[in-house]
């Protein structure tokens, strides 16, 4: 039915065109921008707001409102210096949608552009959509595409950016087009333009449901109102960070559009022509997948392991009808959506998010009301690779019932004869194939490092630099919104820490912006921006965002759909993940701790003894083991060593906030490989809601799943306490994960599990004190970088070069550099420092 209706959707992709403004600007009519925002951090939402101020419409006809729900005074100075509004309400009813209903009350212009606080828009936005408004007086709604120009977690965990179509893009590149013919452009919440009458014919943006946007422009289009979609990027956002984000985001859609088929079901809705009421439900049935997905993964698994036989024939008789329908679904698909969709694509975006929106939709037809409205996070950082085994648990489980049956296929084949050869055979080939879908979910779920600050941006844009009293013309090989990298024609003459002067796309306007060069190489210099002025500002966003063709031209990357070629680099991830996974199993299975470990301490023992008592040991383990006497308790012995990790050097830049009646985050650190924990304590900063209700509310601590303190929560230390928190050393390990879990009452009666005005905040200004005794190591080269340099140590790298005397000759010179460049190199984003000795070594590890 999905297939079919997906057909009839797209049978006449519209491909509409801007329609002109009229020639006098005069004539123009008075804009309101809506920038919603709730939690988001300044500088995520900084730019939008100065791009909004720079689009290309009459000034005096222009008016930009930061709608704030988190009420936050940086905020509103921010506004007033820059020019912007700064509307705010006294509650967070209804979350986004209250937000915009609360600013139409204060606001007064016919039409209002809407843009997610982190979606920035071209200078051009309202010339391209204000034309459609002001020409047809029944155009309620002009949408343009949701473009990224940072990868989502797909797309950077599986390094696909820019070559594979990304999940959205078949929504905006196509769908959204087949809509736009049947008068049933979807409304997106950002990057579209509404018309204030319409909206109030309607009774303001719908609240009944956590996506608001679609169910707006179902009641728009139910009341004979028109809409418009306008297939060119106007505007760029930030992609979710990562994996369990992007899921949390999926899982609000899907919960949302089945909430819209109970509230207003389109079969039911009056007003609505028969294309609109097709398109609706195709929308609405598609995030119901869920289960039928996990009957498709486990569907061959009954015949394996149990005999039951699902499909009544045989298989040859199956593959018969079955590889006819197969083929020509892809093959159509292939030509309908090769552009923006890639074949065997889908079914790893929707299996990835298949187990965790088949209770929300489940729960969402049962019951509407249970849906609550959650904030995407963007603007945020990863600080390491790692497989984020949390969020791969549905994937990894069913890899292994898939195992488990190819398994039994394989002993079915050699023990039940030619007769059911077949059968077996083609269950195998279904289970293969589950596999390597899943294999590849895994591999998504592999977090790949995401360190900078702000996305660089691949664009050749022109740009003149000034230095020493010269400039010469180049272009940008990318841009960032804190530095840029130019190609220029001699690098030689540009050194590191040398500043700069750069103006992006020169012209009489342009202002002289100084930077830093922090990297000179032959394709070019990378340049970092120092502090910048608001006007240098407003300049770096025009040259990254704010340009007319900024994203024009980013669809012409992607290749066109070769099905056996996209099936291979899919079969490719999927070995990938397999192996990524496999790896992370066996780390977790060495670190099992308790029960295990007490069970193989006697055989170790007697192995390590029988050892030591042949003299077969190692000499530098049994240098090792003539150690002095333990300290007495309390005392540290005096090779051990307390270092002190702010949750700030975290990565956590903002204080930690729980929210809603169970909050919980967590923070992950990690030890160094040559070391252990002796002691650890954890001091805590943190402070509450005074609505808790103190006989029931609560603070726990957990380390790697154990919880280790749990403690009231109370009217004494609502105004902010400290506490200090012993921690077990032996739960840690070399990488791991402290939990703050709130337990938020407000009642003793029925209670909202969504109320977000509960909160707990600790403070980033908390710190982990560890003590940190040295493991012996084998002083062996292949052991490199360590023990000199652990990538488990998230601190500057400090590595003393030692000299014999004080004028070493050049080779010497020379070798020293090339090693220090590669532990510089090893050290990566931590920044690495080489303090010079001459004739005498120091007490830490050094270079000689």
């Amino acid at each position: 039915v999905v297939l079919v209706l997906g057909y009839f959707q797209v049978l006449w992709p519209l491909g509409r065109k801007p329609v002109p403004l009229p020639a006098d600007p005069a004539l123009w009519p008075v804009v309101d921008i809506f920038i919603p925002t709730y939690n988001e951090p300044l500088q995520v939402v900084r730019p939008t707001v100065l791009a909004a101020l720079e689009l290309d419409w009459p000034p005096e006809k222009l008016r930009v409102y930061l709608l704030d729900d988190g009420r936050r005074d940086e905020f509103k100075d921010f506004c007033a210096s820059v020019g912007a509004v700064h509307l705010t309400r006294a509650d967070n009813k209804h979350a986004k949608a209250g937000n915009i209903n609360r600013a139409l009350a204060q606001t007064h212009g016919e039409y209002i552009a809407i843009f997610d606080c982190d979606h920035i828009p071209t200078r051009s936005f309202l010339q391209m959509t204000l034309g459609c408004l002001v020409s047809d007086p029944k155009m309620a709604l002009v949408q343009t595409p949701h473009h990224f120009f940072s990868p989502d977690p797909f797309e950077r965990n599986l390094k696909t950016f820019r070559r594979v179509p990304n999940e959205g893009e078949l929504f905006y590149g196509l769908l959204q087009d087949g809509n736009d013919f049947w008068n049933a452009t979807f409304f997106c919440g950002s990057c579209a333009v509404v018309r204030r009458t319409a909206i109030q014919e309607i009774g303001g943006i719908a609240v009944e449901t956590v996506t608001e946007d679609a169910h707006t422009a179902l009641r728009l289009h139910s009341k004979g109102w028109h809409s418009a979609y306008i297939n060119f990027a106007q505007a760029a956002g930030l992609a979710t960070e990562s994996l369990s984000a992007h899921v949390g985001q999926r899982i609000r859609w899907a919960r949302g559009m089945a909430q819209i088929l109970r509230v207003d079901n389109p079969f039911f809705t009056p007003g609505l022509s028969w294309g609109q009421r097709l398109c609706y439900f195709n929308a609405m049935l598609h995030f119901l997948y869920g289960i039928p997905r996990l009957i498709f993964l486990t569907a061959p698994l009954a015949y394996l392991l149990f005999g039951i036989q699902i499909i009544h024939a045989q298989g040859l008789l199956i593959f018969a009808y079955a590889a006819p329908h197969v083929l020509l679904a892809i093959t159509t698909n292939s030509r309908l959506q090769g552009r923006y969709r890639h074949s065997f694509w889908a079914e790893v975006y929707e299996t990835v998010l298949a187990f965790f929106i088949i209770a929300p939709t489940t729960l969402a037809l049962v019951n509407p009301k249970l849906g609550k409205f959650n904030v995407t996070a963007k603007g945020g950082l990863v600080d390491r690779d790692y497989f984020d085994g949390n969020i791969a648990k549905p994937y990894y489980i069913l890899f292994f019932i898939n195992i488990v049956g190819m398994v039994a296929g394989t002993l079915k084949l050699i023990f039940a004869g030619a007769q059911l050869a077949d059968t077996i055979a083609l269950n195998m080939v279904w289970t293969t194939y589950n596999i390597l879908i899943v294999g590849a979910c895994m591999c998504v779920a592999s977090e790949a490092r995401q360190l900078r600050r702000h996305v660089r941006v691949k664009t050749g844009i022109p740009v003149a630099l000034k230095w020493k009293g010269e400039v010469q013309h180049s272009k940008t090989i990318d841009l960032s919104y804190s530095g840029a990298q130019i190609a220029v024609t001699d690098h030689t003459k540009f050194n590191v820490g040398d500043v700069v002067e750069v103006a992006l796309i020169p012209s009489a306007a342009s202002s002289w912006i100084k930077g830093t060069v922090r990297l000179s190489r032959p394709q070019g210099i990378a340049l970092e921006f120092l502090s910048l002025s608001i006007a240098e500002e407003k300049q770096v966003i025009y040259a990254l965002f704010g340009r007319a063709d900024a994203w024009l031209g980013w669809r012409i990357r992607y290749r066109e759909d070769q099905p056996l070629k996209s099936f291979g680099e899919v079969a490719y991830f999927s070995m990938l993940g397999s192996a990524r996974f496999l790896r992370w199993m066996s780390q977790s299975l060495s670190k099992l701790p308790g029960q295990l470990a007490r069970r193989m301490a006697g055989p170790v023992a007697a192995i390590l003894f029988g050892y030591i008592a042949t003299g077969f040991v190692i000499p530098e383990l049994a240098q090792a083991a003539e150690t002095d006497a333990l300290p007495k308790s309390g005392e540290m012995a005096a090779n051990e060593v307390v270092q002190q990790i702010k949750l700030e050097d975290l990565g956590q830049r903002y204080p930690i906030r729980l929210q809603t009646v169970f909050g919980q985050a967590s923070v992950p650190f990690s030890v160094r490989h040559d070391q252990v924990v002796t002691k650890a304590r954890l001091h805590l900063k943190y402070s509450h809601s005074p609505s808790l209700l103190p006989n029931l509310s609560s603070l726990s601590i957990v380390i790697n799943d154990e919880p280790q303190l749990g403690f009231a929560l109370t009217q004494d230390n609502e105004n902010g306490a400290e506490k200090i928190v012993d921690i077990n050393p032996a739960l840690l390990g070399e990488f791991n994960q402290l939990r703050f879990e709130a337990a938020q009452h407000y009642t003793t009666d029925c209670e909202d599990p969504a109320y977000t005005s509960l909160w707990t905040v600790i403070s980033n200004r908390s710190y982990l004190e560890l003590t940190l005794a040295p493991l012996a190591s084998m002083p062996a080269l292949s052991l490199l970088p360590r023990p000199f340099f652990d990538p488990a140590d998230n601190r500057l790298l400090s590595l003393p070069i030692v000299f014999a005397s004080p004028n070493p000759n050049r080779d010497v010179y020379s070798a020293a550099a090339i090693v220090a460049s590669w532990f510089g190199s090893q050290a990566d984003y931590r920044g690495a420092e080489f303090p010079v000795q001459i004739g005498a070594l120091p007490k830490s590890n050094a270079v000689v």
